[in-house]
Order: C-alpha cells, then structure tokens, then sequence
C-alpha cells in the first residue's frame, strides 16, 4: 500500500521537474501557449485510452502528463517573463555609439593583465528598467564591488567567435546566463558617485582578495597563480601556455571554482580530522569547511552552486544511500534553475557541475571497488572521486571543447593525491599572511614546492607528442545519446550487480 503511494509521490515529484525543465528548453523554439494545446489534446486521449483499456500502465503515464505539461507550460512562460524583465530593447539603438550610465558593481573585478571587468547595474530613467552590463575599464584605479560609479563607454553586443579546436563559443549566451545583453568597451571611469555601503558581500569580496594577494605575495611566479585559482577559481592571470596545458591534461577543473574543488577541500578536512576524532563528527567538520568556503569567496551564485553540489556529493560519498542523494541533487538542480533559467539553457559550468556530481554519486563506487588493491582508504577516495567526476564530464567536454585528453587518466592519478595538501597549505598561506606574514612565509614555502611538482608532472604529462586529440565537431543528439547509454549502463550494472535501483534497497 505504502510502496503504491511513494510511487505515485516519485511520479509527481520527477514530473512536475521534468516538465519545467522541458519547458525551458523547448521555449526557445516554440510558442508558449503550444503547451496549453498538447496538454488538452493529450489529456484527452489518455482519459479515452483509461476508460477503454483500464491499465495501470496508463493511469501512470496519465499521472505524469497531468503534471508534465502544466509545468512545461509554466518554465515556459516563466522563462520568456524573466527575458521580458531583464532585457531592456530601448538600448538597442545606441549599439555602436558612446553612452554614460551611472549603476552599482554587484560583482567582484575580475583582473586581467590589461585591463579589469566588472558588472555594473543601472536603472534606465525612461524604461524604468535594471539592466546589467558587462565593463571594460583600464586596469587602474581598481574598483570594488558595492562602489557607486559613472562610467563612459561604447555599447556593444556581444558576439559568438570560432575556437582554435572549430568549436564555436557562443559568447552572448554565455553571459546571458547573468542577465546580460550588452558590453560596455573601452570604458573610461568617470566618476565615483559614492563607496560601498559597507555590505556583507563585499566584506566577504575584501577578505578574499586579501587572501589571493597574500598567496601571490608569498608563493611566488606561476605557483602563486596557481594556489590561488586551485582554492578560488581565479585562472586569468594563468599564463596562455600554462593554461592550455591545463586543457590539454585534463586538468583545467582544478584551477575552477566548482563542486568538485570544494569536494576535495572538505574531504580533506574530514579525513585529517577523522585521524583523531569519531566520523560522524569529522563528516560535520567537513560539511563545516563547505560552508565557510563559500563565504570566504563571496557567497554568489557560482561559490552557492559549487557548495551545494559538494555537500551533495559528500552526502553521497559518506551515505552510500544513492536514491536519496540523487533526489537531493535533482531538488537542488530545481531551486537553482528556478532563481535563474537563464543556468539551464546557458551555463556550461553549471552543466558540468550537475554531471560531474552524478558522476560522484553514480560512478565513484565503482572505482572505488577498482582501487582497494591501493589500501590507503584517503588515496583511494581522491582517485576515485576524481576519475568518476572525469569519465562523468568527459562527453560533455569534447562536445563543447573537442579537446579528448589522453593523458588525462594519467595526469589526475598523478596529481590527485598530492591536490587536497597542496589546497590546504594554499589556504592556509593566504589565512596565514593575514594574521601574520611570517606565517604565510612559512606556509608559502611548503605551498611552493607543492604547487611547483603539480606544475611540474602537467608540464611533462602535457608536452607528450600523444597528450591529446582535437574531436571533430559533433551534433547535440549523438551528446544525448551518449549519456542515454552511460546511464543505462549504470543502471543495468546497480540491477544486476549490486541491486541498488530500487529505492527500497538504496
């Protein structure tokens, strides 16, 4: 009776999900009231089809369609709202011309070698529209996140561009998963109108970029750069070569703000803790570094997501209970593209981050059972957490890079072990250097020569005449079958295997 109930249950919770899924994926290609139309005709048909046939079959498909379409129909409005709310056409005739706002910094500056990118967003008086810009200031003065500032420039669109690997890189959607439209180049500050309100994000925004100065300050050259994007995901300064290198490795994740980063950074807290202390308090210790991580970068939307997906797959890694994680992870997936449905359709960091982390759930087992002959249970969990997340994200990569790492296997193997204390004395360098800079010398040394064998074993692995293959573009639908067939090899494999589908023995 009970098994009954929490099916139906399961069938409106994985419904009502897909269908707002579906619905913004569709929206860009149809009209929203379509739905409406599917939705009467289909509920016609079944109700025909269950007072014929009275099969349970179909009042299960019916239960799904009653749920399904609505939700489809309500991602698809909700989707074309929000493009309503936060595109603003009234600028559409200055594109190409130089324009002065005035607007709030609601991001950190990002600083690259010439010049410093920000978001700047500012309310147009005849529209009465918020529109967020991206722009493109000289690298001096440097400006802070929360600051109040005019700003000259010319408006621009953005535009896709051709990879080196054929690929093309849709530039505007990739910021339009921000909320934004147009760019602000070659801007000039001209003003600033008043300094930040003194908010909890920028606090947080001014401890990190302490910091990451205090890791580039005390672990010099390449290393530095390297220690502060392994802990915060700051890979701009990365010098080209190094970080194609990255790319070319399979490596470039490490140097991501991403669930799988904050992943290690916890378990490692968990598993040094769990040396001295019962587990279940190393597991709250560990679930405690996520947090505080987040906050240590700024708490916004790309730290949020990476924390949320790392305690998913702690969650998976420490429970062992599969369905439940996974429902975590789909409700999670739900409230994030609820705040933004702009992530589902655009955010190619937020799809390798859902991947990777079903990979974490999914696949790590495995590797897990493959790796016991290596004893160490600290090692074992590093390789294998890092070599499910890769097989995990690897179709998705060559379909948006084309870029197949060979060495990659290799590299992360290598490399694994060696990243949890190279993340750690990297954290603590830069925690160090605020509370006294003998201590981030200290830490900065061990930091160095860490960071310097990573750099070290990629620059080898990465100079191989064999390291890589560039994968000539391929359609959206051979990706989709590709992760149709992993899947189902999963679930065959749990079914037979290990018996692990049903919910009830999960």
């Amino acid at each position: 009776m009970l098994g009954g109930v929490y099916k139906k249950v399961d069938t409106i919770f994985f419904s009502i999900i897909a269908g707002y899924f579906l619905g913004i994926i569709f929206s860009k290609y149809t009209d929203t009231n379509i739905y409406l139309y599917i939705f009467l005709f289909a509920i016609i048909i079944l109700s025909l089809l269950l007072i014929i046939f009275k099969n349970k079959s179909f009042s299960i498909i019916f239960l799904s369609i009653i749920f399904i379409l609505p939700a489809a129909y309500f991602g698809s409005f909700y989707l074309e709202n929000k493009t309503q709310n936060k595109y603003d056409s009234s600028y559409e005739n200055l594109v190409g011309e130089k324009i002065v706002i005035e607007g709030k910094i609601v991001s950190d500056i990002d600083q690259r070698d010439n010049n410093q990118r920000l978001y700047l967003r500012s309310k147009n008086k005849n529209s009465q529209k918020d529109s967020t810009f991206l722009v493109i200031l000289p690298k001096y003065p440097v400006y802070k996140y929360g600051q109040y500032i005019k700003v000259e420039g010319t408006l621009q669109k953005p535009e896709s561009f051709i990879t080196d690997t054929n690929r093309e890189f849709d530039y505007p959607a990739y910021l339009k998963k921000d909320y934004i439209f147009y760019i602000l180049a070659f801007a000039e500050g001209k003003e600033i109108i008043s300094e930040s309100s003194g908010s909890l994000i920028g606090f947080l925004y001014s401890i990190k970029n302490k910091i990451v100065q205090n890791m580039q300050t005390f672990i010099p050259g390449s290393e530095g750069i390297f220690a502060s994007g392994i802990t915060f995901g700051t890979r701009t300064a990365l010098p080209k070569e190094l970080r194609d290198l990255f790319i070319i490795t399979g490596t470039i994740h490490l140097v991501a703000l991403s669930g799988y980063n904050v992943t290690i950074v916890a378990r490692t807290f968990q598993s040094l803790f769990g040396l001295f202390l019962p587990k279940k308090i190393s597991v709250y210790i560990g679930g405690l570094s996520i947090i505080l991580f987040v906050l240590a970068v700024g708490a916004q939307a790309t730290s949020l997501r990476a924390g949320l997906m790392a305690l998913i797959a702690m969650m998976a890694i420490n429970s062992g209970h599969m369905y439940s994680v996974f429902r975590s992870l789909v409700v999670a997936t739900f409230i994030m593209v609820l705040i933004n449905p702009f992530t589902l359709l655009y955010d190619v960091s937020f799809h390798l981050s859902v991947v990777a982390t079903l990979g974490i759930i999914f696949i790590n087992p495995l590797f897990v059972r493959a790796f016991r002959f290596l004893k160490s249970r600290f090692v074992i969990d590093i390789v294998s957490t890092t070599l499910a997340a890769q097989v995990a994200v690897l179709p998705l990569i060559l379909y948006t890079t084309g870029v197949f790492s060979i060495v990659s296997p290799l590299a992360n193997f290598i490399i694994g072990p060696i990243m949890p204390l190279a993340m750690f004395f990297a954290f603590t360098t830069g925690i160090g250097g605020i509370l006294l800079p003998l201590l981030g010398r200290v830490f900065g040394f061990f930091t160095y020569y860490l960071n310097h064998i990573v750099l070290w074993c990629i620059d080898v692995i990465g100079s191989t005449n064999f390291a890589y293959k560039v994968v000539a573009p391929f359609p959206l639908y051979i990706l989709l079958i590709i992760y149709l067939s992993l899947g189902l090899v999963l679930f065959f494999w749990y079914r037979k295997v290990r018996g692990l589908v049903s919910s009830e023995s999960i």
